[in-house]
């Protein structure tokens, strides 16, 4: 078993789109497969694919739990 690697990111939310968080800076590359943590966030978030790119941004989907136990979706936004 291959053990999974885990990022802590600080993003903050998009004010178009209250379950996308931009990326400012984040240590290392993410990519499919990796956990996501943020200190506000119950556990990690896994990244699940990447759903959208432009010249400057990619949009990566992940699932994780929200505060109350449930699953929720949300997107990083990260430069690459």
């Amino acid at each position: 078993m291959i053990p999974l690697l885990q990022f802590t990111i600080c993003p903050f939310a998009c004010t178009f789109h209250p379950d996308h968080f931009n990326i400012a800076h984040e240590e290392g590359t993410i990519g499919v497969g990796l956990l996501v943590k943020v200190k506000t966030w119950v556990g990690p978030h896994c990244v699940l694919q990447f759903v959208a790119q432009n010249h400057w941004d990619m949009v990566a989907e992940c699932e994780g739990q929200d505060g109350m136990g449930g699953w929720i979706v949300c997107f990083i936004i990260a430069s690459h």
